[in-house]
């Protein structure tokens, strides 16, 4: 009685087991069974997989969900790359506003010349035409002109020891050192027979203006003679105006 009932208890058993291996096969949980919870009907228990089930190393990152897994260290930074190659220039910017010259240098110059042969025998100052500069001191600015004239010259004729006189004037005042009538640029000999119109020389003078305020200043060269019977022939000559800021 007692082996029957053995009998029977293990053939019971061994057809549980058949049971649960037909109803579970082997690899049969997958991703849809873990997320219904249930396989062949059965149902799977709650955070039944855990990390002793798990293989190691085997997830991947794409495995988690976006934030799922926190971000390191930064790391160091590698090395520099190698240079690239030059691009290519760009465009020229506008030209930007002229500058300001500060108070003591030289903020503009201006020059003129002229080849014309010419002459005057007048005992009266009177201005060479082509000799002649503009200038405009900027609003609230004062300025100080430095002037240069330079010319070739012959004084020559039948009154001995006469002057040929050049002078610089700004809006018609000589400016310094005026000299007046005596501001001599070339002579006559002694004799006045020394010198001929051929007799010719470079000769030149640098005068200075008195402060000017803004505003548009003309500067002229004038010749004359202290005597009629002297004439100054003048050519290849250079009017040069610098033009200094002062306040």
């Amino acid at each position: 009685m007692i082996i029957a009932c053995l009998a029977l208890l293990v053939a019971l058993a061994g057809t549980s087991v058949a049971a649960v291996q037909a109803v579970i096969p082997r690899n049969s949980i997958g991703a849809l069974q873990l997320k219904s919870n249930s396989v062949g009907g059965l149902e799977l228990k709650p955070n039944s997989v855990t990390s002793s089930k798990v293989l190691n190393h085997s997830l991947l990152k794409t495995d988690f969900k976006a934030g799922q897994i926190p971000a390191g260290p930064r790391g160091l930074p590698g090395p520099a790359g190698p240079t690239g190659p030059a691009g290519p220039a760009g465009p020229a910017g506008a030209a930007g506003t002229s500058g300001v010259a500060a108070p003591g240098y030289v903020a503009q110059v201006l020059t003129v010349t002229g080849t014309k042969d010419d002459q005057t025998n007048s005992t009266s100052f009177t201005p060479i035409d082509a000799a002649k500069v503009d200038v405009t001191v900027p609003a609230n600015e004062t300025d100080k002109l430095l002037v240069f004239f330079n010319a070739e010259t012959a004084c020559f004729g039948s009154a001995a020891g006469a002057h040929c006189l050049v002078r610089i004037t700004v809006d018609n005042n000589e400016i310094d050192p005026a000299t007046g009538s005596d501001a001599t640029f070339d002579s006559n000999g002694p004799t006045g027979s020394e010198h001929t119109a051929n007799t010719q020389a470079q000769h030149a003078i640098v005068r200075i203006s008195p402060t000017l305020s803004a505003g548009t200043h003309t500067v002229r060269v004038e010749v004359s003679t202290t005597n009629s019977g002297a004439t100054l022939r003048y050519d290849d000559w250079t009017l040069a105006v610098e033009r200094v800021r002062v306040t």
